[in-house]
């Protein structure tokens, strides 16, 4: 069967067939520009078995013609063969579905040399869906290919997920130094995010936003701050732990950016007649304060990539 266009062009003058038998018409120009596999392949001085097909170590990789152009049988299916050809023809872009599939696109640029090509796909190891539905295999697999950039947004992107990521096999592939330096700027990252939300919440109180009852009229129930010495409202000191619960487990400025996170809390508020007025106001300009600040903290944290 013949695959469909562009790889169907009349002009071509060599076949790739695909594990399922589906014939790619291609360029051995374009394949020998892109890999130094078949650069060797298509080399006139190759090594010919008795029956005048290619000899590439103990297996014939030139076999047979059709229409008169020679046939390269390939291990690869018919979908990894698209994926990998369109990083190398002209007029085509390279799409995923799914890292899986990006993941045998790679698989096979490696086998068949093509440096190129793992270079470019980087851009699709980076897509936003993937960053954001499995961003630690993103980082796993930007390790195995050496691809930095892709391992920082991967990384980066881990953030915003569970300490106990969704097991991957993908991570058999890397060393434990590199899952060891993925965990350990999570928990510089952490700490960074954790102390300076602190911070920005003891200089609201420095303007009497949460601290203790800043006029006769506050009804709030108070707590003790036993780290500040001071007394604070309780709706305020049980958000602030909630906050701090979750930057644990999603260490990303949009925990404090999530509005219903804090409804519980005001509700609590509108019981005090000093605070129901004044609750909404502060809080909010506390959590967007407190989101800059830690988005800004974490993008400081140097994270140390080595291949």
């Amino acid at each position: 069967m013949d695959a469909s266009s562009p790889f169907d062009s009349p002009s071509a003058d060599v076949i790739l067939r695909s594990s399922d038998s589906v014939d790619f018409r291609f360029f051995k120009l374009l394949l020998s520009l892109s890999s130094s596999f078949f650069r060797g392949l298509f080399n006139p001085n190759r090594e010919l078995t008795e029956d005048g097909n290619v000899r590439s170590g103990a297996n014939p990789v030139i076999s047979g013609e059709k229409d008169g152009l020679p046939i390269v049988p390939l291990t690869e299916s018919s979908e990894t063969l698209t994926g990998l050809l369109n990083f190398i023809h002209p007029e085509q872009t390279a799409t995923f579905d799914t890292l899986d599939s990006l993941l045998l696109v790679l698989k096979a640029a490696e086998k068949y040399r093509m440096d190129g090509v793992i270079r470019r796909a980087e851009t699709s190891l980076m897509a936003a869906d993937f960053l954001e539905s499995q961003p630690v295999v993103v980082y796993v697999i930007a390790c195995v290919y050496k691809l930095e950039k892709a391992a920082r947004a991967g990384a980066k992107a881990s953030l915003c997920q569970p300490m106990l990521f969704p097991f991957s096999k993908e991570l058999e592939g890397i060393s434990g130094a590199s899952l060891y330096r993925l965990l350990a700027y999570r928990d510089t990252c952490e700490k960074e995010a954790t102390e300076v939300t602190e911070r920005v919440w003891a200089m609201s109180g420095q303007h009497r936003l949460f601290w203790q009852k800043s006029q006769a009229r506050c009804s709030c129930p108070i707590a003790t701050s036993i780290q500040h010495g001071h007394n604070v409202k309780a709706w305020c000191w049980e958000y602030l732990e909630e906050i701090l619960k979750r930057l644990r487990q999603r260490v990303n400025g949009d925990v404090l950016r999530d509005h219903t996170l804090v409804m519980p809390y005001l509700g609590r508020s509108v019981d005090c007649e000093s605070c129901r007025g004044t609750a909404a106001r502060d809080i909010a300009k506390f959590a967007g304060d407190a989101a800059l600040a830690v988005d800004e903290a974490i993008s400081k944290v140097r994270f140390k990539i080595e291949f």
